[in-house]
């Protein structure tokens, strides 16, 4: 069995991790007022794209262990219920940093991209298990 899309392995994940913590982080230290509000919600966001993310994976693993590119990873999950609902939700977080950033902070720019890479953050995290799980079926 050849092994899936480098987004779904475990070590690419725990890079993903690494780089948009230190991104969050960085960008939120040097955004001043720090926004708190903007980041609270983009760790919701974040937990809660990475929950429906995990229930799309489970929905269709060989799918997803047969992925050769970036498109066939949103392909797959495009054809699972949680995957179509998780994409949908990536949208409207997103916007939803947005409008947030540009009610809430003095600068907007900085804000929603803390938000962003915040939100990839957490969601990369919650989703670090269910990559170890689809390295397992690779073995």
């Amino acid at each position: 069995m050849s092994k899936p899309h480098s987004t779904l392995r475990p070590g690419v994940n725990c890079i993903f991790i690494l780089l948009w913590g230190i991104i969050a982080v960085t960008l939120f230290i040097k955004c001043h007022p720090h926004p708190v509000l903007i980041a609270g919600v983009a760790a919701i966001l974040g937990i809660l794209g990475g929950v429906m993310q995990t229930l799309g994976l489970r929905e269709a693993r060989q799918s997803f262990l047969e992925t050769k590119t970036a498109f066939d990873v949103r392909r797959a999950f495009k054809a699972t219920k949680w995957g179509r609902r998780y994409l949908y939700f990536l949208w409207a977080g997103g916007s939803l940093l947005l409008f947030l950033s540009f009610f809430f902070s003095t600068n907007p720019l900085l804000a929603v991209t803390v938000g962003y890479f915040g939100m990839m953050f957490f969601r990369e995290v919650v989703t670090l298990k269910s990559t170890f799980g689809l390295s397992r079926l690779v073995r």
